[in-house]
């Protein structure tokens, strides 16, 4: 797994996840959020991510192998699952937007 801070002009989110394997926790204090990147096999199949959030009540969401999703954190602790930014600062700066990518290779 890679974590990065976005350095690129065309690149909205600030913090890109790249996952390529295992279990990961991510804890993000200012935000109250803690999200986790883990797989489950027998109910998704082996080429997709779950992404599970404690700002999420029972609640999962799943990436494919070599797709994308973004999120934006919000500081009361919400995770929401949003389009792909299309400018910079389409949010306000109360909030964190991620992009996590699934790039587990065979």
């Amino acid at each position: 797994m890679g974590v990065k801070l976005s350095d690129e002009d065309r690149n909205f989110e600030h913090v890109s996840v790249e996952y390529r394997g295992g279990a990961i926790t991510l804890r993000f204090r200012e935000y109250n959020q803690t999200i986790k990147l883990y797989k489950r096999a027998e109910d998704h199949g082996d080429h997709t991510v779950i992404v599970s959030s404690s700002g999420w009540v029972e609640m999962e969401q799943t990436i494919k192998r070599y797709e994308s999703r973004s999120y934006v954190m919000l500081d009361s602790g919400r995770f929401l699952n949003i389009d792909e930014p299309s400018r910079d600062r389409e949010f306000d700066d109360e909030c964190c937007i991620i992009k996590i990518s699934n790039l587990e290779a065979d």
